[in-house]
């Protein structure tokens, strides 16, 4: 120790000090052991990408490509009928063809394309949207087919073995951010009551230029916050896309309603949507994993109603004033499960039937009026080995009474008025680890003023009841659309 050192230490001032330094340095020492102390890189945004589609299988098919030009012309006219109302005109259909004559350009609507042909139109629709997407949410540009072409050829690659290594090649020679690859669409078509279409594809981040690089939003085009903030992708990574189109029966003639051309179409633009909103929040659909069944509960409702009545001259309640309510509300509630099949959902009464099985009732879906039951929702979904199970209820339907009041001095009558209240609640839950992924509540007011004989009074209130508890399931289907929807911005 050096002499002028000991000479400083014999001050007790000093050596106080030096004490109190040492042992703030071993806290906060202490404090930071076993935490992760690196930063977080600063997102960089991309500007460039490049996407790499499977190649056609019928490149020279005419009427894929002059079906390809009729969608975006269709879409455009639609997009400005949106902006300018009244300016641009519905999307017109073919001209009338005399018989014996032959239409000069094919829509939509009468083009039978073979499986091998839609699946080329699919992957056109999907670039076409995915690439109108990525220019107009994230602000990015895509790679030109013909620079992307020359590039892959001049690399010696090959687009159905595309490796990571290949994919940083192949961005540095094109000198861009992103190399997003597609994989080739499986179409599924069922035909039935309905039309139903199902498209999966899998999209591949596989090379950035920086391990920052993000596809960032711009604007107004940011997403909505959501209660969980998903974690983005760093780096390269592989995300399921799903979309689901159904079509009725047509009015007065054979078929359906749509072509599968068109239902193409509209799942092409869902899949874009989908595939941008993961690549800047890194949240996925949980009802697009190929394999996912969800079973729907059955839904439980009061059997009798409260009464309030507010008289002239009194105001009071009536307990169990509505007696005998159809507790057989579930029809009422049918969500839109897209992109499942009806074949990957299980209906309530089979749900019902399991309950049954092991001497449950559908009360026991839910631990209050309002938080479900986790457990019991885990034991039932891996019985009936489904990924998700979707519980909903009626949780409360309150009635109000209003008689009617004569005619005075000043006032006109009051005619009789009915007023009922109800509330529905709805959870959808993971089975593998009970975690509840959607919650939402609906509610419904409905009057009626409706003159009733005396006899009939009961029966009127009965009916407003009801009326009530299937807009309360309305409107909570409509906040489960809200969810799913929140995939496609």
């Amino acid at each position: 120790m050096p002499p002028q050192f000991e000479k400083w230490l014999r001050n007790p001032m000093h050596k106080l000090r030096l004490t109190i330094a040492i042992g703030a340095t071993i806290c906060l020492a202490g404090s930071t052991k076993g935490q992760d102390t690196t930063q977080e890189l600063k997102p960089v945004p991309i500007h460039k990408a490049a996407l790499i589609f499977p190649d056609l299988q019928k490149p020279g098919d005419t009427a894929v490509i002059e079906l390809r030009d009729l969608g975006a012309r269709r879409a455009e006219s639609k997009r400005r009928k949106r902006l300018l109302p009244g300016t641009a005109g519905p999307a017109a259909k073919v001209a009338f063809v005399p018989p014996g004559k032959r239409a000069l350009k094919p829509t939509i609507d009468d083009v039978n394309l073979s499986p091998a042909a839609l699946n080329d139109y699919t992957i056109l629709c999907l670039k076409d949207a995915l690439v109108d997407r990525l220019k107009s949410r994230c602000s990015v540009s895509v790679v030109p087919d013909a620079q992307l072409a020359v590039a892959i050829k001049e690399l010696r690659l090959h687009k159905d073995t595309m490796s990571a290594e290949d994919a940083e090649k192949l961005c540095t020679k094109l000198d861009c951010d992103a190399v997003v690859v597609a994989e080739r669409p499986i179409i599924t078509v069922q035909d039935g009551a309905l039309r139903e279409m199902n498209i999966r594809t899998e999209l591949r981040l596989a090379a950035l230029r920086t391990d920052a690089g993000q596809f960032v939003p711009t604007g107004k085009n940011k997403p909505k916050q959501q209660k969980t903030k998903p974690q983005r992708l760093h780096g390269p990574g592989s995300f399921m896309l799903s979309s689901g189109q159904t079509a009725t029966r047509a009015f007065l003639k054979p078929g359906y309603s749509t072509d599968p051309a068109e239902l193409a179409q509209l799942a092409a633009g869902d899949l874009a949507a989908q595939a941008i909103h993961t690549l800047t929040s890194g949240d996925s659909f949980p009802l697009g994993t190929p394999g996912v069944k969800v079973a729907v509960a059955p839904v439980p409702a009061p059997a009798d109603a409260d009464m309030f009545v507010a008289d002239g001259t009194r105001r009071f309640t009536e307990t169990q004033a509505i007696p005998m309510l159809s507790t057989a509300v579930s029809d009422y509630f049918r969500p839109d499960l897209q992109p499942l099949m009806h074949t990957d959902v299980v209906p309530p009464a089979d749900v019902e039937a399991v309950l049954k099985k092991h001497g449950l009732s559908v009360l026991t879906l839910w631990k209050t009026a309002h938080d479900p039951n986790p457990d019991t929702a885990r034991r039932i979904g891996k019985e009936l080995k489904v990924q998700y199970l979707l519980v909903s209820r009626v949780t409360d339907i309150q009635a109000t009474a209003y008689p009617p009041r004569p005619a005075v001095a000043g006032r006109l009558a009051d005619e009789p008025c009915r007023e009922a209240h109800s509330e529905a609640v709805g959870a959808l839950i993971r089975v593998e680890d009970g975690a509840i992924l959607w919650s939402g509540r609906g509610e419904a007011i409905v009057t009626s003023r409706e003159v009733v004989k005396s006899d009939a009074v009961a029966k009127a209130n009965r009916q407003t009841c009801q009326m009530a508890e299937k807009f309360a399931l309305i409107d909570l289907k409509r906040r489960f659309w809200e969810f799913r929807q929140l995939y496609l911005q």
